[in-house]
């Protein structure tokens, strides 16, 4: 995963980008009633392979016990999402700095390739460069989850834990999904094509075969919605599964929690102060010392809990 891109991979990125992406491509602008400009600073730092990548540093309300990197859906909001939904403001209230920012091609980030899981190496080396002192954890939201996790399997990440919300087993199978419940689907079975030929050189595009490979973690949370039509609990269950293969610390402490009443991407919508209190408390949990009486604990009752 780590090699350099073909000629070939090359070529069909520049005439795949934006047939494959044409609807999230646009001009980003700050989301209308959300949080304020200025209570963020505007970042750029290096990608991958000569690039540059766009977002947003958040301090920590008070003293810090971490920063945690936030990698979005594949949504014209791009790092925006996250600004809708209060992810950032929950977290920086919680104590945690957060860095958001777009992937290569979304938002304000200028598209270079394919390879969205050195995106997230990036973000999480700047993040890491900004407070030395503190754990780095990972949230990635669908696209984001899948490509998070995909990061993971690097030697030399920084993440000490990560949340996954409806991470997809495959490409083909989300687009799938989308083609069931869009007026178009005719579109979505020429993407479907147009992915199944980049298979061949992306094992990441297959993200399940890839969960057991995750190095170097302390602990995981898969997040699923309820009433999520896209990506059901069934499927992010596999990954819990297949997260317990790992030959890792996250062997045994791999959690599920199911969202009730939530739809995709709206994980936090149901009730926001629960799913912040979860989130935060993960996390707090995640970076608590190392010794083994203080590990993450995800008791089997406490998978599936409100």
């Amino acid at each position: 995963m780590s090699r350099a891109e073909t000629k070939l991979e090359r070529w069909l990125w520049r005439i795949g980008y934006r047939v494959l992406f044409r609807r999230v491509i646009t001009h980003w602008r700050w989301p209308d009633g959300v949080e304020r400009q200025e209570d963020w600073e505007p970042i750029r730092f290096p990608g991958w392979a000569g690039g540059e990548l766009v977002g947003l540093w958040g301090a920590a309300r008070g003293p810090a016990r971490g920063t945690i990197v936030l990698a979005h859906p594949t949504s014209k909001k791009a790092k925006g999402y996250f600004l809708d939904f209060g992810h950032g403001r929950f977290l920086r209230t919680g104590g945690y700095n957060v860095l958001l920012f777009d992937f290569n091609g979304f938002g304000e980030s200028p598209n270079r390739s394919f390879q969205y899981p050195h995106d997230v190496l990036a973000a999480g080396r700047e993040a890491q460069r900004r407070e030395l002192s503190q754990p780095v954890g990972l949230h990635g939201v669908c696209f984001g989850a899948v490509y998070g996790i995909c990061a993971l399997t690097y030697p030399g990440h920084v993440f000490t834990a990560a949340v996954f919300e409806a991470p997809y087993a495959t490409v083909d199978g989300i687009l799938e999904s989308m083609g069931r419940h869009s007026k178009r689907p005719i579109f979505y079975r020429f993407r479907r094509l147009m992915m199944r030929a980049l298979m061949p050189f992306r094992p990441e595009l297959r993200v399940l075969t890839q969960v057991p490979r995750i190095r170097d973690l302390k602990a995981v949370l898969f997040v699923s919605g309820e009433h999520d039509d896209y990506v059901p609990t069934a499927t992010v269950s596999q990954f819990v599964e297949a997260c317990r293969e790992a030959d890792a610390p996250i062997a045994q402490h791999c959690a599920l929690w199911e969202v009730p009443g939530a739809e995709h991407l709206k994980s936090a919508l149901p009730d926001p102060p629960a799913y912040a209190r979860r989130i935060v408390g993960f996390f707090d949990t995640a970076f608590a010392p190392s010794r083994e009486e203080e590990a993450p604990e995800f008791r089997e009752s406490e998978q599936v809990a409100a």
